[in-house]
């Protein structure tokens, strides 16, 4: 598990655009009299269909991806939805142009079933204000249209720390080591999760990747995830 601590000498230049749960997203975003009912989406041939997204209600429902539609349908009152290439599509164009608003420097790191876009906002700060606010401002822009997505800034290497990784409230990403093998030892029910909040890396993504690119933790919210 990756989680988040501040340092007060990070200077950001770099900006990481994250949307998990893209599939999910994309059928979702104009349709708001689903919002607050459990939601999944599937995938694959009908005898062999799995969840490959789902919202928030849906995962606090107990569901989870993999799941085949036979699983699914053990639950009551939860909406099944087809994926839609095509809508994962436009809403990716929709992303990008909204990371073009802020610079025209952006590089698109997007995989199947996961938006990531990476923002070089260097020297922009005199048309956006300081990194915080421009984060901020992002998020609003891509939430406009629908959307739910994270913004990590990145970090200049500091003296005697090295290349250190921050999320929009500045806070850096660090590795609680106690958890390797699986083992939580940080959750809500001890309150841990509360005083250091966590960071998802998106899938096959690694905290050491992640480092090496100068990018932190991709994430739509700075929330957990292994």
């Amino acid at each position: 598990m990756a989680q988040v601590r501040s340092h007060p000498s990070t200077r950001p230049v770099l900006y990481c655009i994250h949307v998990r749960e893209l599939p999910a997203q994309a059928l979702l975003r104009l349709r708001p009299e689903l919002h607050d009912k459990p939601c999944v989406v599937l995938e694959g041939e009908p005898s062999t269909e799995t969840v490959c997204a789902l919202n928030t209600r849906a995962r606090l429902f107990g569901l989870r991806r993999g799941m085949t539609k036979v699983e699914v349908e053990t639950f009551e009152s939860v909406m099944v939805l087809q994926r839609s290439p095509i809508a994962e599509t436009a809403v990716r164009a929709i992303l990008l142009e909204c990371a073009g608003a802020f610079s025209p420097r952006i590089e698109d790191r997007s995989a199947s079933g996961l938006f990531v876009c990476v923002v070089d906002v260097a020297g922009t700060e005199g048309l956006f204000g300081p990194p915080l606010m421009l984060a901020k401002q992002m998020r609003q822009r891509i939430r406009s249209v629908g959307i739910v997505a994270s913004v990590t800034i990145s970090a200049k290497s500091i003296p005697e720390v090295g290349t250190v990784l921050v999320n929009e409230h500045g806070q850096t990403l660090y590795l609680l080591t106690s958890e390797k093998g699986g083992k939580i030892t940080c959750t809500a029910s001890n309150g841990c999760t509360q005083v250091w909040p966590e960071t998802t890396l998106p899938s096959g993504t690694t905290a050491a990747k992640a480092s090496a690119n100068s990018m932190a933790a991709r994430d739509p919210l700075p929330s957990k995830v292994a």
